[in-house]
């Protein structure tokens, strides 16, 4: 029994019982286009959203054609705004344990997810978006505690908190990185590509 899969599990099927934690997650409307354009993305690309949760931000680029598989350890996450998206498709995933339902698409997406994960687990994570993914992709991580958390349910959420260099350190170990900070240094936005195996620096994480 993974204790760490079930612990998040429970937090996450109760987060989202909330519904005001949909509005205070979704941070993302209008983005799609630059990182569209940053990556230059194709129409009909598919692309898998890592910790989708609302759904919302898959929306956005379902809109723009593109096929978006959502995954989120909570099977109560998504949004009735998500509606019909016939472009869209969900299962539910523990990230560092995947079915294979997750198979390998063109891009990732990854916003607000990575300092929700055990530290200890974080490797798993990244090593199986390398794996899974052929072009590249874009992760927004905040780099301070939340808020929600602990004025809604007593608990934090956010268990891996780091400085924008140490996350651009872990991330380079799979991928070349470009990434930039907000201008109040709470977050780190990191547009990545992936390197090739034969390049990956260090020993592959055991888990």
């Amino acid at each position: 029994m993974d204790a760490d899969r079930e612990e998040a599990l429970r937090k996450y099927t109760k987060v989202w019982k909330d519904r005001s934690y949909e509005e205070y997650s979704f941070c993302y409307r209008g983005n799609s286009v630059n990182v569209i354009s940053q990556l230059n993305m194709k129409e009909k690309d598919h692309i898998t959203d890592w910790g989708c949760g609302s759904g919302l931000t898959a929306k956005e680029f379902c809109k723009k054609g593109f096929f978006v598989h959502g995954i989120d350890i909570a099977p109560n996450s998504l949004s009735e705004e998500l509606d019909d998206q016939p472009r869209f498709y969900f299962s539910q995933e523990c990230l560092w344990d995947l079915s294979n339902k997750v198979t390998d698409t063109d891009w990732l997406i990854c916003n607000y997810t990575l300092e929700h994960l055990p530290e200890k687990k974080l490797h798993a994570v990244l090593y199986q978006m390398h794996k899974k993914t052929k072009k590249g992709g874009f992760f927004t991580i905040s780099l301070i505690e939340d808020e929600w958390g602990p004025k809604k349910m007593n608990e934090g959420l956010h268990l891996t908190v780091r400085a924008s260099r140490w996350w651009y350190d872990q991330l380079s170990r799979y991928w070349s990185v470009t990434y930039q900070t907000d201008v109040t240094n709470e977050i780190i936005m990191a547009y990545v590509t992936p390197k090739k195996e034969n390049n990956y620096a260090g020993s592959w994480p055991e888990y």
